[in-house]
Parts: C-alpha cells; sequence; structure tokens
C-alpha cells in the first residue's frame, strides 16, 4: 500500500502481523509516525512495526512482486 504525507510518499508492507514503512530519509519520522503509523497499527490491530529509511536517490520500492514509487 502507498500512501503520501504532504509531499513524501510512504510505502507500507504488512507481513504476518508485522508492518514495514518505508520512507525517505529527508522525510520526518516523528510526523509521519504520528499521522500516518499510528492510525494504521489502530485500524489494522498491528502490534510490531518498523520504518525502514531509503536513499533520496531512490525512487521506487519493491516489495514482493510489486513496485511502489516513492517520488511524485
Amino acid at each position: 500500500m502507498a500512501t503520501s504525507y504532504f509531499r513524501d510518499n510512504v510505502v507500507v508492507s504488512k507481513h504476518h502481523g508485522e508492518a514495514v514503512f518505508y520512507i525517505k530519509e529527508k522525510s520526518k519520522p516523528d510526523k509521519i509516525e504520528k499521522y500516518i503509523v499510528e492510525p494504521y497499527l489502530n485500524s489494522r490491530r498491528i502490534k510490531d512495526f518498523k520504518i525502514e529509511t531509503v536513499k533520496p536517490n531512490v525512487s521506487a520500492v519493491k516489495v514482493g512482486n510489486k513496485v511502489y514509487k516513492l517520488d511524485d
């Protein structure tokens, strides 16, 4: 699943009760955790999560067989 917070795109991958959020290094993780991560965890009843940061020059993230864009 891909979502955005202002100009920052966020990719969410859920596997066996754990969610992984992919964000760019320039993103503000505290704001994304407050407005994207916490509501997602509450709505899906997920307890474990981690936030993975990717380099600014990365334009997409491949999760499984799908490719999700991190750029606009």
